[in-house]
């Protein structure tokens, strides 16, 4: 995902954080396909400078990714780590944070398997589609009823 794009995303999630003071300030951010983390670590970035979420157990808490690739989960949990240990200036618990981080990333087929529990509670869902390798006959049926994985109400971005 290009930076400017994450940028953009992170900055809406923010935005959103600021607004969802209803049950909690932080939303959880779900991202079906996570890679190496980098909308992911946008959107901690972006939530920590507006101050909605401040502490490592918060930011940590912030996020869910799901990959099919199991080499993407312990690499986006690194990102998480890193960004989430710089920010709170907790560097020397990034293994803590790393671990935290792990335990909320999953190897996930997310259009055939069914979800986690704790991704289909998100509040958010985050994605930069590959658009080139979604056929046009029927995706938007597709993405539709991807969509009811996740509780009513999700907001897609």
């Amino acid at each position: 995902t290009p930076g400017d794009v994450a940028g953009f995303v992170g900055g809406y999630i923010a935005r959103f954080a600021g607004k969802s003071a209803s049950i909690e300030s932080c939303p959880l951010v779900c991202d079906p396909s996570c890679g190496t983390g980098v909308l992911l670590r946008a959107c901690i970035r972006n939530v920590f400078l507006r101050g909605y979420c401040t502490t490592a157990e918060e930011l940590v808490n912030l996020i869910v990714g799901l990959d099919i690739d199991p080499v993407c989960r312990p690499k986006s949990a690194a990102v998480v780590a890193i960004e989430v240990a710089v920010r709170t200036k907790k560097k020397r618990n990034v293994w803590d944070i790393y671990c935290r981080a792990l335990r909320r990333h999953f190897v996930v087929d997310f259009i055939r398997d069914e979800l986690p529990p704790l991704a289909r509670c998100a509040s958010a869902v985050i994605a930069n589609p590959p658009y080139a390798s979604i056929p046009s006959g029927g995706a938007l049926h597709r993405s539709r009823h991807h969509a009811r994985k996740f509780r009513p109400g999700c907001r897609w971005i």
